[in-house]
């Protein structure tokens, strides 16, 4: 009984990671070798695409649909670093390293692991901006600031990017579409990996949106 716990202990974890930049095997992310997206698989109110990167067997994601919330409330959910701990699964740490611009900043994130895996972390730059549209464009890739050290027992991931592109449908709606790859670093089986893509950006969306629902009611 306690190797299924660990088992699904594992696979829940694989939940957080394509939020977060620690999901995916190591993959060659340049634009391209990139193929096109295959027909979407509709997973509640949402439409997920999949695709390889030439040579890998290990997929890209996008995510589209709409969450029910403000535009201003979901961008505030996304800006907020020490946020991540409320509603990011398996959130040990989060925490703003630097703010680089009105528009930009770097953070660390860390993510508990069931053992026997380590834990892993990150430390991202985040980009995000309105277009003359009204609409919002965010991006993140990982950086290697000095002044966030390595630590001991725990795998420092090394390849990460996601996109999210956000547009107003009304006072209460928000269309997005959300991509993502990224390379975990150690050792993952690819199989668990491939079996909850489609699982763990759903859940990545949903836990958004009720976040967000909360800080549109506070009135952020």
């Amino acid at each position: 009984m306690g190797h299924i716990n660990t088992f699904y202990n594992l696979l829940g974890v694989l939940l957080v990671l394509v939020l977060t930049g620690i999901a995916l095997p190591s993959i060659a992310v340049a634009q391209q070798y990139m193929v096109d997206w295959g027909e979407p698989v509709k997973e509640g109110d949402y439409l997920l695409y999949t695709r390889f990167s030439e040579g890998s067997e290990i997929k890209e994601v996008k995510l589209t649909g709409t969450i029910h919330a403000n535009l201003k409330a979901v961008t505030h959910v996304l800006e907020t670093v020490p946020e991540y701990m409320e509603w990011v699964y398996n959130c040990q740490e989060s925490r703003l390293v630097s703010m680089d611009g009105p528009e930009a900043f770097t953070y660390y994130i860390r993510i508990d692991f069931p053992f026997p895996l380590s834990d892993r972390d990150v430390v991202l730059a985040a980009h995000h901006g309105y277009y003359m549209d009204g609409s919002w464009h965010g991006s993140t890739h990982v950086v290697h600031p000095a002044s966030v050290p390595v630590y001991d027992g725990v795998v420092r991931v090394k390849m990460y990017h996601v996109t999210w592109d956000l547009t107003p449908v009304d006072n209460d709606e928000v269309a997005f579409v959300y991509t993502v790859v990224m390379d975990p670093g150690g050792y993952i089986p690819q199989w668990i990996t491939n079996l909850f893509l489609s699982e763990a950006p759903v859940r990545t969306i949903k836990d958004l949106e009720k976040h967000s629902q909360k800080v549109q009611k506070r009135g952020q």
